[in-house]
């Protein structure tokens, strides 16, 4: 899941922290600043190098 930046409103959900964790997701919690997706975006790109 190199390529996914998975957006979620649900914090503290254990299935979804588990999901996450189980799949090495790029997660950003709403509600989120374009400047933190930005930055969450430039990161993604870096590792795909």
């Amino acid at each position: 899941m190199k390529r996914f930046v998975f957006f979620t409103g649900h914090r503290n959900n254990p299935a979804i922290e588990f999901f996450f964790q189980r799949v090495n997701a790029t997660v950003i919690i709403k509600p989120f600043t374009l400047k933190a997706l930005d930055s969450t975006i430039r990161d993604v790109f870096r590792k795909l190098r």
